[in-house]
């Protein structure tokens, strides 16, 4: 009777320490699985960042564009405007001469 007893309570504690380790094993497996859920919710929130960052650095090429096409066309409007200056100028350098010329022979008429 007590070879029984002894090989009975063997067999509760070999029991009891598999279930502890079947128990320690699922702790683990949640910890685990735990981890990997807030590693996934990291890299989505990164993943978000990302997006956001690269709309906005868009967003900032697409602006930078627009400037060089304004200036682009400031550049235009002042050469224009220098080209049309000279021209005004000229006319007024001929207008001079001529009635330089104009008065000269007046003088000499009088």
């Amino acid at each position: 009777m007590l070879l029984c007893g002894t090989q009975a309570l063997g067999q509760t504690t070999a029991t009891d320490t598999a279930q502890a380790r079947l128990l320690m094993q699922k702790q683990r497996t949640e910890a685990t699985k735990e981890a990997l859920a807030a590693q996934k919710r990291q890299t989505e929130a990164s993943r978000e960042s990302a997006k956001a960052a690269k709309a906005e650095l868009n967003k900032q090429e697409e602006a930078m564009e627009q400037q060089k096409r304004e200036l682009k066309e400031q550049e235009l409007v002042a050469k224009q405007q220098r080209q049309q200056q000279k021209t005004v100028e000229q006319q007024l350098k001929e207008e001079k001469r001529q009635l330089r010329e104009q008065k000269k022979r007046a003088k000499n008429e009088l």
